[in-house]
């Protein structure tokens, strides 16, 4: 009995010893932590002023054997709105439709033991976002060559088949309304090379515009009076 009360009170005063160091403790660690904060956000203003805009992650830790994963990741990422360096857990098991159990954070509000293990692999992270930018600045050197092929192929093709409209074309003002109204009162007009003379003429005869309206509703017969003032200015201005 007196050897387990001796061993007690050892217990006791090395717990007394220990949280005397405790204020004191907190103190120092709260300020190196907030030193490694400032640090991280002093390093993430800089990558700012480049605006990669790349996602990029680093596995740090790995704690899981196949199937199973169970990874610590740093990254440059953006949570939150914000970009970043950032730090992740990726954990599950790798089957078919399992999917991943994920939790993230900008790196200064991860858990601090995930800052600390994280804070040594900045230089890793560095080198993986110069990798990264640079392989998609070629993927996109690339695709933009692809799209510029396919669009100078296209332009090749419609050319061809469908040449660009000019002004002395009569169809060019035509929308979808006023060539409906336009079959519709050509209906009236022996021929199309009558309808064609009847639109060269407008300038000097108005009136046959509202002739030939007069045979079409209200809606239509505005489209056709438009369609003939329009002509009259572009002959006006040949």
């Amino acid at each position: 009995m007196a050897q387990q009360s001796r061993t007690l009170s050892d217990k006791l005063k090395r717990i007394e010893v220990a949280a005397q160091k405790f204020p004191a403790l907190s103190a120092s660690l709260n300020t190196a932590t907030d030193q490694l904060a400032k640090s991280v956000n002093d390093l993430d203003v800089l990558l700012k002023r480049f605006g990669f805009g790349i996602p990029v992650w680093f596995t740090f830790n790995q704690k899981a054997e196949e199937p199973y994963y169970d990874n610590e990741d740093i990254g440059y990422a953006k949570i939150g709105g914000r970009w970043g360096i950032s730090i992740r857990t990726f954990r599950g098991i790798a089957e078919r439709g399992n999917l991943p159990e994920i939790e993230q954070w900008l790196f200064n509000e991860s858990p601090r033991h995930l800052r600390v293990a994280a804070a040594e692999k900045l230089p890793e992270l560095m080198e993986a976002l110069v990798a990264t930018a640079t392989n998609m600045e070629k993927r996109i050197i690339e695709k933009t060559a692809d799209v510029q092929a396919v669009t100078e192929t296209m332009a090749m093709v419609f050319d061809k088949i469908a040449p660009p409209r000019t002004k002395n074309t009569i169809l060019t003002d035509i929308e979808a309304s006023t060539i409906e109204a336009s079959i519709a009162f050509t209906s009236s007009i022996p021929s199309v090379e009558e309808f064609a003379s009847a639109a060269t003429v407008v300038g000097e005869h108005s009136d046959l515009a509202k002739l030939i309206a007069g045979n079409l509703d209200t809606a239509a017969a505005q489209s056709a009076v438009d369609l003939f003032a329009k002509i009259g200015k572009a002959k006006e201005g040949k």
